[in-house]
This record gives C-alpha cells, structure tokens and sequence, in this order.
C-alpha cells in the first residue's frame, strides 16, 4: 500500500508550524500504519523508531493528530485519516480480489484452455471463495469521504446483485485508482462475460486508457455499462500494425510485393 501526501503538504501552515522533526515523524508513522492497516492509529509504544514525545505533541498542538486510545492501547490517530487514506476493509477487498485474480489466471492457463478440470480448483468446481472478513464498521462519525469501490461488492455478497468476477474486479480497482469510479452492480452475467472476454483480448491497460479518453467531466459515466462498446469499438490487437517487407542484400532496398528487387532486375537487364 502508499501512504499518500499532498503535494502542498511542504507549504502547509500545519506543516510549517509543526516543523521538520514532526513531520518526519508524521510521514513515517503514516507509512507504518498504511502497511498494517490501522486507519491512521499509531501506538505510543512505536513512537521511539521515529521521533520523540516533543515531536508527537507539536502534531497534535498544530491539529494533524490527535491523542486515542484502541484496544486499551494509548497512541495518537491521524486527523481525517479515512477522508485522504483508503480504509482497512477496502484495502483488504482489493487484496483478496487480486489474489483472487491471479488464481483465476492460473485456472484460464492450466485448467479452461487446455480443457482440464481439476477437481480441487475453486474455478473448476465452480465454487466462490469467501469474501473478505469484515474487520470493523468503518461508516460512523468519520466515514470515507471518497467513493468506496467495496461497497457495491459487499451489497453483492449480502445478495443484492452478481458479485464481479476476479478479472473484473482487478480492471474496477485499477480504475477507481485512475479516477474512473462508477457502479459496477447493475451489470449482467453476460456482460460480466463480455469485459472478461475483452481483458483476455485486449489487457486491462487499454480497456483504462479508453475509458479515461472518453471521461466528459461534464456528464461523466456512472455505470460500468457506459464503457462497455467503447471497449468492444476497440480494433483488435495487431491490427495497425504494417507488414515490413525483407530488404535485398545487394542494394538495400526493399522488396517489392513479389519479392523482388527492382535494382537488381534492372542490372540483369543491363547485362543482357
């Protein structure tokens, strides 16, 4: 995971108040909790590795912090940590999905196009894996302020709608990580068949570049289905690409569409 910063963060009045040791310690206490996925909670008993109590105070005197307690345990947690951070649970979802996604790769590999069934492969036997724990409520006083993308795939597992396959939510988390969020939840399992079959064909990368040129900030997609023909419209892989005829060795020309060298068929008729 990233602990993300504001590129403004060096200008800030909180920054510039708090200074540079506090906000050392501020940066690396974010990256720790990033990795362990404690929605900004940094226990006093870390404080050591990164700063002192001086610089802990001088974040919360100036705001980015502020004194908690979780699990009995005494820290500090960052302000508005859910509003510039992904929460736990999310982070936990994408996870699951993409490891989801790389044993659904195997199983396209190993198992769907060599016409195996293996009768201990989830993808074989057709069962889903679990969905991801719920490690906490994340929707009381301070929830995300972003769209959460685990949301629809959540009201999925409850029964709501068809939960997305792997492939798709690894293509659904790249775009929401490219600012391309829209709802997921009202596409069918044929069209859940049709994108799979077009990242087989095609790759995540060019299914996001296309979705992103077709962003209209003015009327900006809100389903998933609004991308749909835009991918389908997209040609085939290999298809701009030009045949590169062989060059002859003698004059360094290229051949024509017989294969021929015009050079040397005109040197040969010289020589008559």
């Amino acid at each position: 995971m990233w602990f993300k910063v504001d590129d403004r963060l060096h200008d800030h009045r909180k920054a510039r108040r708090a200074g540079k040791s506090a906000m050392g310690l501020w940066v690396l206490a974010g990256s720790w909790s990033a990795a362990n996925l404690t929605d900004g909670f940094v226990p006093a008993s870390l404080l050591p590795r990164w700063g002192t109590k001086a610089d802990a105070k001088r974040l919360v005197d100036v705001g980015l912090w502020h004194d908690d307690v979780q699990d009995g345990e005494a820290g500090w947690s960052f302000h508005e940590w859910l509003t510039h951070q992904p929460d736990a649970r999310t982070v936990r979802l994408k996870q699951e999905a993409e490891s989801r996604g790389g044993s659904y790769g195997n199983h396209v590999r190993w198992h769907a196009r060599r016409g195996v069934t293996d009768p201990d492969c989830e993808h074989c036997s057709g069962r889903v894996p679990d969905q991801a724990p719920d490690r906490g409520d994340t929707s009381g006083a301070n929830p995300p302020a972003r769209p959460d993308p685990a949301r629809p795939a959540a009201a999925a597992a409850a029964g709501g709608t068809t939960p997305l396959p792997p492939q798709l939510e690894i293509l659904k988390s790249k775009l929401d990580a490219a600012r391309m969020v829209v709802r997921w939840d009202r596409l069918t399992t044929d069209q859940h068949d049709e994108i799979a079959a077009l990242v087989d064909l095609h790759g995540d990368g060019p299914l996001i570049k296309a979705a992103v040129a077709s962003h209209r900030p003015d009327s900006p997609a809100s389903f998933a289905q609004a991308w749909l023909g835009i991918w389908k419209a997209l040609p085939p892989p290999g298809a701009g690409l030009q045949l590169v005829r062989a060059r002859c060795p003698i004059h360094d020309t290229q051949l024509d569409a017989a294969g021929s060298c015009r050079s040397c068929a005109a040197d040969q008729k010289a020589a008559r």
